[in-house]
């Protein structure tokens, strides 16, 4: 992805960039656009690392499935409170899923699963009250699913089957980060 290929859409909402084989980070001048409220960019052989998530000003959901991103989930993504949609699933996520997740008050779908994410979830994830949909899976995750997101009324809440969970709408045994 060439950045400057971005540089002048200034009023970009939707891109859909899915399937095609880029073999580059997310460039900022694609980051930084100011009407961007929706970004698909699953499977396309992204690198990098996920820092360019709190430079959008606008976002409001990214998809980024099936890309070898390698990196954690940056910290700062609790300032972008547009951010209702979040799918990074198969991308070889690692660390932990950052406390300052639960500054997304919008949130209404988050899928983590199928990455190497570990520790437990986050209590402050309880703060999501629009959460319907988080999936988890297929992770190392421990411990137990905090008791308040229980509040919620879930779509799907998944995790794996060693996470104690008194409101999951279902769990999986099997490790499913192989595509």
């Amino acid at each position: 992805l060439r950045g400057q290929s971005f540089a002048t859409l200034t009023s970009l909402r939707e891109a859909s960039m899915g399937g095609n084989i880029y073999n580059s980070p997310v460039p900022t001048e694609l980051a930084v656009i100011p009407s961007l409220e929706n970004l698909y960019i699953e499977d396309t052989t992204l690198t990098g690392d996920l820092s360019f998530i709190p430079l959008m000003p606008s976002i409001f959901e990214l998809w980024m499935d099936f890309n070898p991103i390698s990196s954690s989930i940056p910290p700062e993504i609790g300032g972008v409170t547009t951010l209702a949609s979040f799918s990074v699933t198969f991308c070889d996520l690692t660390g932990s899923v950052p406390t300052e997740i639960g500054n997304l008050t919008g949130m209404q779908q988050m899928w983590l699963y199928s990455n190497n994410l570990m520790g437990p979830i986050p209590t402050e994830i309880a703060l999501l009250q629009s959460l319907s949909t988080f999936e988890i899976q297929g992770n190392s995750i421990t411990g137990t699913m905090p008791e308040g997101i229980c509040t919620n009324t879930f779509a799907d809440l998944i995790a794996d089957c060693t996470v104690s969970c008194s409101c999951c709408t279902s769990c999986t045994a099997l490790s499913v980060r192989n595509r």
